[in-house]
C-alpha cells in the first residue's frame, strides 16, 4: 500500500531484503521488521557448497532458487539486496597511519594472496579500521576477501532477475550484528570487557578475540570433523583450541555451533577454563528462534534462521561499528567501517523500503503535507468558535448546577449516622475479589491445558477453595499443567493432590506396562478434612450399624463433572453427566460414576458467572 502511494507521487522505490549463503541451511531469504524486532518473512532452500574452494558449487541452481525465494515470499524481484557470503579469508593486519587507503587496499591483497585459493583466483576485499595508537603510528585493520569471479557471476545472476546487490558482506560481521540486535551476547559486548567468540563451522573453526564490539585477535583451525566418532570430535577441539584460549585473556568465552556434528551445549560443559562459558546452538540441537518470528513463518523454518541471515536483514538500520562490504563503487568504507552513499540522487529507506527522493516527488509531497496540516486547522478552528464552544459552554454551565445540587445532598446525608446501614462499599469490593480470584483460575485453566490432558471436573467456592480433577495420557503433561496454573495465578496455594494409573487393577497395570495408560490427577488447595468429610454420627444404642453418609459440598462450592472432557482435546468413554466424588488416598482407578440430575442446574451456574 505504502509502495503504491509513494509511485503516485513520483516516487521511484524499492524493497532491500537479506539474502544469506549458509553451508547448513542452504540460500536464505528473509525480512525483519525494524519497528518490531521480529522476523516479518523468511524461508530457504537448498543449495549446494563447495567447502574446498569455498564457492557455491552451483551458480544456476543459485539463480532458481533465488527465483523461487522471490516468488514463495511474495516479494518483486526488483529489490535490493544485502547478500552474506560464507567466509572465504578473514584476517587482521597492522599498518602505518600514513598509507592511504590505495596503499592499504594493496598491501592487504599482497597478504591475501598467500591464501591457496588466491594464488589461482584474483581477490575481491573489503577493509575497515579497528583501532588505531597515535604513539606508535600504526592502526589495526580487519579485513575479508573472496573470489572476484564468484562475485562477479553473483551479481549477474541478481541483475539478470532485476535485482540489486548494494552490500556483499563476511560471515563473521554479519553473526556480530545479529548477535547485537538480538541481545545474546549483551553481557559480552559492555565496555572494557573483553570476551572470546568461538565458532563451530563444517571443516574447521575460528575464534575472535572480543574487546567489547571491536575484533582484536582472529585465529582459524581446520579439522576435519566428520572423520571423529562420539565424543572424539569434542576432544579433538578441546585439545587444539585450549593452548589458544589460554593465550587469550578474557572475562567470558562464547561458543556457536553451526554444524549438526557438534552440540554447544556438550562442548561448553567440556571446556575446562576458570572464565563462564555461554553456548549458542545453529544447528539440530537449535531449541527455539533467535529473535521473534512472525505466525505465518512455520516453526520448523523459524528454528532454521541463522545468525548470518538476521544480519543482513538488519544490515541498513543496524548500528554495529564494524561492516565490510566487499562490493565496490557504489560504497566505500571509511576508516570507522562507517559506509557512504555514492547514489546520484538522495534516498532514505523507511525500514526495508528504500525511497528515491526526486525532486517532483519533493515537491507533490511538500504540497500534501502543507494541506493536510493546514485545511484541518482552518476548519477546527471555524468549527470551534461558531459551534462546538457556545454548546460546550452551556453543557458546562448545566454540569456546574447539577454538581452544586449534589454536594448539596452530600453534605445532608454526610451527618447522619451511617453505623447501621449497609456498606455498599466493603461488600462491592468482596465481591470483585471473588470474581477476580474465579475469572484468574478460569483463564488460567483456558490457557494451560496441553494437548494430551483433559479435566474432568473442576470446583471453587467463594472462599477460594478450588479443586481440579482430570485425566492425561503422560506425567509430563500433568506436570505441564500444573507448573503453568502455579505461573499464572498469583500467590496460588494448590498442590498436586493425587495422580495415579487408571485400571481396574494392579495386574492390568503390570500386564499393560508397556502399552499406553491413562493417569487421574487431582489440583487442590483444600485441606484432607474439606476434601473428605467425616460423615455424620449416627444414634447410639439402637442396635444398628450406622452407614456413612455421602458428602455433599455446599451449593457455592459444587463443582461441574462431564463425562466429556471440560477441557482438553481428548474424549472420555462416557458423556454422561455427574457429581465430582470426593477424592481419597491414591488407590487404582475405577470406572466413571452414573449420570446425575444436576447437570442443568451447573450448566446454569456457570452461564451466570
Amino acid at each position: 500500500m505504502l509502495e503504491d502511494f509513494l509511485s503516485k507521487l513520483g516516487a521511484s522505490t524499492k524493497i532491500t531484503v537479506g539474502v544469506s549463503v549458509s553451508p547448513s541451511v542452504g540460500l536464505e531469504m528473509i525480512e525483519v521488521d525494524r519497528a518490531t524486532g521480529t522476523v516479518s518473512k523468511y524461508s530457504n532452500k537448498p543449495l549446494e557448497y563447495n567447502h574446498s574452494n569455498r564457492e557455491i558449487a552451483n551458480y544456476q541452481q543459485f539463480k532458481i532458487s533465488l527465483e523461487e525465494l522471490f516468488d514463495e515470499l511474495h516479494i518483486p524481484k526488483k529489490s535490493n539486496i544485502i547478500l552474506c557470503l560464507p567466509n572465504v579469508h578473514f584476517g587482521m593486519i597492522n599498518l602505518p597511519l600514513l598509507l592511504t587507503d590505495e596503499a592499504v587496499t594493496n598491501a592487504i591483497i599482497s597478504e591475501v594472496e598467500q591464501s591457496y585459493i588466491f594464488k589461482r583466483q584474483e581477490p575481491a576485499v573489503s577493509w575497515c579500521e579497528v583501532y588505531s595508537n597515535v604513539d606508535t603510528e600504526n592502526r589495526t585493520l580487519a579485513y575479508t576477501a573472496i573470489q572476484q569471479d564468484s562475485l562477479d557471476q553473483i551479481t549477474e545472476i541478481c541483475e539478470s532477475i532485476g535485482s540489486t546487490i548494494v552490500a556483499v558482506e563476511n560471515t563473521y560481521t554479519s553473526l556480530l550484528k545479529a548477535l547485537d540486535f538480538a541481545g545474546l551476547a549483551k553481557e559480552q559486548m559492555q565496555d572494557k570487557t573483553t570476551w572470546n567468540l568461538m565458532l563451530i563451522g563444517q571443516n574447521s573453526y575460528s575464534v575472535i578475540s572480543m574487546s567489547d564490539k571491536k575484533i582484536m585477535e582472529y585465529y582459524e583451525e581446520p579439522l576435519a570433523l566428520k572423520s571423529f566418532v562420539d565424543d572424539e570430535i569434542y576432544n579433538a577441539i578441546i585439545m587444539s583450541s585450549q593452548p589458544t584460549l589460554e593465550n587469550l585473556t578474557a572475562n567470558f568465552l562464547y561458543i556457536v555451533s553451526e554444524t549438526d556434528l557438534v552440540s554447544a551445549e556438550v562442548l561448553a560443559m567440556k571446556m575446562e577454563l576458570e572464565t563462564p562459558v555461554k553456548f549458542l546452538e545453529c544447528n539440530k540441537f537449535t531449541q527455539n528462534e533467535i529473535i521473534p518470528v512472525n505466525l505465518e513463518i512455520l516453526p520448523k523454518n523459524a528454528l532454521q534462521i541463522t545468525l548470518e541471515a538476521i544480519g543482513t536483514a538488519i544490515y541498513q538500520f543496524s548500528d554495529y561499528p564494524l561492516k565490510l562490504n566487499i562490493l565496490k563503487g557504489k560504497e566505500k568504507e571509511t576508516g570507522g567501517g562507517v559506509l557512504e552513499e555514492t547514489w546520484e540522487t538522495p534516498r532514505v529507506n523507511i525500514g526495508n523500503l528504500e525511497i528515491e527522493l526526486t525532486p517532483d516527488f519533493i515537491k507533490r509531497l511538500a504540497l500534501i503535507i502543507g494541506g493536510v496540516i493546514l485545511v484541518p486547522i482552518i476548519i477546527i478552528f471555524l468549527l470551534l468558535n461558531n459551534f462546538i464552544l457556545p454548546k460546550e459552554q452551556a453543557k458546562l454551565d448545566a454540569l456546574n448546577a447539577k454538581v452544586q445540587q449534589l454536594n448539596a445532598e452530600i453534605d445532608k446525608y454526610s451527618n447522619k449516622n451511617q453505623s447501621s446501614t449497609f456498606d455498599v462499599k466493603a461488600a462491592t469490593e468482596k465481591i470483585i475479589a471473588q470474581n477476580e480470584t474465579k475469572l484468574a483460575y478460569y483463564t488460567a485453566l483456558g490457557m494451560s491445558v496441553p494437548a494430551k490432558l483433559w479435566v474432568t471436573y473442576y470446583s471453587m467456592s467463594d472462599a477460594g477453595k478450588i479443586d481440579i480433577k482430570g485425566k492425561a495420557s503422560d506425567v509430563k503433561s500433568v506436570y505441564d499443567f500444573y507448573k503453568e496454573l502455579k505461573q499464572l495465578i498469583n500467590n496460588s496455594n494448590i498442590k498436586l493432590y493425587k495422580l495415579e494409573i487408571t485400571s481396574s487393577s494392579l495386574d492390568d497395570v503390570v500386564a499393560d506396562i508397556s502399552s499406553s495408560r491413562t493417569y487421574e490427577f487431582e489440583i487442590t488447595n483444600m485441606t484432607d478434612d474439606e476434601l473428605n468429610p467425616k460423615p455424620a454420627a449416627t444414634g447410639k444404642g439402637t442396635g444398628t450399624t450406622p452407614q456413612p453418609a455421602t458428602p455433599v459440598a455446599p451449593a457455592s462450592q459444587q463443582g461441574f463433572q462431564f463425562g466429556k472432557p471440560i477441557f482438553g482435546s481428548k474424549d472420555t468413554s462416557t458423556t454422561a453427566a455427574t457429581p465430582a466424588p470426593a477424592p481419597t488416598a491414591p488407590t487404582v482407578s475405577t470406572a466413571p460414576a452414573a449420570a446425575s440430575p444436576e447437570l442443568p442446574k451447573n450448566l446454569e451456574k456457570i452461564e451466570k458467572f
